[in-house]
Order: structure tokens, then C-alpha cells, then sequence
């Protein structure tokens, strides 16, 4: 089971980074499940777990992680892309904090019942 767990943790990883590269990143258009989403989820769910893994609590790597995702969507809010170019963003976005946290309370889980 530890083996398919890090699988998955692999893929996920795989699939934020090329991702990055041709996202719209239309957070406040279309649908919930975006691919933006999906990076939001998958980013969280392995910032999370790879805290954990060395060695922080699974509170503490889940409480980070949470707070990096918030942290990160008020510089959203405050950074408008058109001004600061590819490191912008078109403001705070409900959706995308949602995204962090579910990516954060699934990598919870999965460090306190499945790994541990």
C-alpha cells in the first residue's frame, strides 16, 4: 500500500509542473474542476505530505501547508498580472483556497491512517 501511496504522490507531482506552463489560470471563470484546481490540490497534497516527511508533525506540515496556500492567495489579491506579469495573478480566489485544502485534509488523512 506504501507503494502505491507514493506513486500517487509521484504523479501528482509530475503532473503540477508541466501543467504550470499551459494553464490559463481562469480561477474566477468556467467550472470548479479546472486544471488550476487540480495543481492547487495536488501542490498542496504533496507540500504537505513531503513537510511531514521530514519529519514535522502531521498538524503542524497540514497547518504550513494550509498557510502557505492562503499566503499565496492574498499575494494573488494584491499582485494583478498585467503589472507584475507571470508571477501575478487576477486576484484571491475562493475556489483555489477550497482546492488547497482539500488537498491538505486528503494528505492528512492519507499521513495519519495510511502511512502511519
Amino acid at each position: 500500500m506504501k507503494k502505491i501511496i507514493s506513486f500517487l504522490l509521484f504523479a501528482c507531482l509530475l503532473n503540477a509542473g508541466p501543467r504550470l506552463a499551459h494553464s490559463t489560470f481562469d480561477s474566477k471563470q468556467g467550472a470548479f474542476l479546472t486544471y488550476d484546481k487540480l495543481e492547487h490540490f495536488s501542490g498542496s497534497f504533496v507540500l504537505c505530505s513531503g513537510i511531514c516527511r521530514l519529519g514535522v508533525s502531521n498538524k503542524k506540515a497540514a497547518v504550513t501547508a494550509f498557510t502557505l496556500g492562503f499566503a499565496w492567495e492574498v499575494k494573488d489579491a494584491f499582485m494583478p498580472r498585467e503589472k507584475y506579469g507571470p508571477i501575478g495573478a487576477e486576484g484571491f480566489c475562493w475556489r483555489d483556497l477550497t482546492a488547497d485544502a482539500v488537498g491538505v485534509f486528503a494528505s492528512y488523512l492519507v499521513n495519519k491512517y495510511v502511512l502511519n
